[in-house]
Protein backbone atom coordinates (compact mmCIF):
# COMPACT_ATOMS: atom_id res chain seq x y z
CA UNK A 1 0.00 0.00 0.00
CA UNK A 2 1.20 3.39 -1.12
CA UNK A 3 1.78 6.22 1.40
CA UNK A 4 -1.40 8.33 -0.05
CA UNK A 5 -3.96 5.23 -0.21
CA UNK A 6 -2.18 4.46 3.64
CA UNK A 7 -3.35 8.14 4.75
CA UNK A 8 -6.63 8.00 3.06
CA UNK A 9 -7.94 4.48 4.46
CA UNK A 10 -6.63 5.80 7.85
CA UNK A 11 -8.55 9.11 7.90
CA UNK A 12 -11.29 7.63 6.70
CA UNK A 13 -11.55 5.20 9.73
CA UNK A 14 -10.63 8.00 11.93
CA UNK A 15 -13.97 9.73 10.74
CA UNK A 16 -15.72 6.30 10.97
CA UNK A 17 -14.62 6.17 14.89
CA UNK A 18 -15.54 9.90 15.36
CA UNK A 19 -19.24 9.42 14.18
CA UNK A 20 -19.42 6.73 16.99
CA UNK A 21 -18.22 9.05 19.20
CA UNK A 22 -14.85 7.46 19.58
CA UNK A 23 -10.77 8.13 19.06
CA UNK A 24 -8.83 6.14 16.84
CA UNK A 25 -4.91 6.94 17.03
CA UNK A 26 -2.39 5.39 14.81
CA UNK A 27 0.93 5.24 17.11
CA UNK A 28 4.18 3.42 16.99
CA UNK A 29 4.56 0.05 18.75
CA UNK A 30 7.24 -1.49 19.90
CA UNK A 31 10.14 -2.74 17.41
CA UNK A 32 8.56 0.14 15.19
CA UNK A 33 5.39 -1.50 14.35
CA UNK A 34 2.00 0.53 13.86
CA UNK A 35 -0.76 0.48 16.76
CA UNK A 36 -3.49 1.41 16.66
CA UNK A 37 -5.84 2.04 19.69
CA UNK A 38 -9.36 3.35 19.65
CA UNK A 39 -11.04 4.80 22.52
CA UNK A 40 -14.95 4.88 23.40
CA UNK A 41 -15.80 6.27 26.82
CA UNK A 42 -14.28 3.90 29.31
CA UNK A 43 -13.08 0.82 26.46
CA UNK A 44 -10.22 0.72 24.63
CA UNK A 45 -9.01 -1.56 22.22
CA UNK A 46 -5.34 -1.58 20.70
CA UNK A 47 -5.42 -3.40 16.93
CA UNK A 48 -2.32 -4.37 15.01
CA UNK A 49 -3.57 -3.47 11.27
CA UNK A 50 -5.77 -1.48 9.89
CA UNK A 51 -8.06 -4.55 8.75
CA UNK A 52 -8.66 -5.18 12.46
CA UNK A 53 -9.74 -1.48 12.63
CA UNK A 54 -12.08 -2.16 10.01
CA UNK A 55 -13.07 -5.15 11.18
CA UNK A 56 -13.78 -3.72 14.86
CA UNK A 57 -15.48 -0.44 13.19
CA UNK A 58 -18.07 -2.77 11.06
CA UNK A 59 -18.65 -5.49 13.95
CA UNK A 60 -19.14 -1.98 16.69
CA UNK A 61 -20.57 0.26 14.36
CA UNK A 62 -22.63 -1.33 12.03
CA UNK A 63 -21.11 -0.02 9.50
CA UNK A 64 -21.51 -1.92 5.78
CA UNK A 65 -18.64 -2.98 3.67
Amino acid sequence: MNAASYEKRLATAKAEAALLGAMLHALEGDGGLPLYVITWRALTCSFDSLEAVDAWLQRFGGRKS
